[in-house]
């Protein structure tokens, strides 16, 4: 093998590099033009749903947030029941020797 060979080869890889290199760039800048597009759709539809839309009267909002209040503390007390140390409290024992 002579050294015009490895030159070749050398400079071979060197354009393969910055072909692979300039071709990743582009789709990459391709993809992050088109998010940031469907990310400009999707924020002009929900501020023309939002314009749309009636305000809410009190009565609703106090509906809606004593729901998910609701809902959330039943999820908190679920983990809670599910707990192994809630269990041992609640059987009366914090360690395996010690009674409360």
């Amino acid at each position: 093998m002579d050294i015009t060979s490895i030159i070749v080869a050398c400079i071979s890889m060197c354009g393969t590099l910055v072909g692979t290199y300039a071709g990743i760039r582009k789709a990459n800048s391709l993809t992050n033009y088109r998010i940031q597009q469907l990310e400009n759709k999707v924020n002009k539809h929900m501020l023309d749903d939002a314009v749309k839309k009636e305000p809410y009267n009190n009565n609703e909002v106090k509906f809606k947030a004593d729901a998910v209040i609701s809902m959330v503390l039943d999820i908190i007390h679920q983990n809670i029941r599910e707990d192994a140390d809630y269990r041992k409290i609640s059987e009366g024992v914090i360690n395996e020797n010690v009674q409360i």
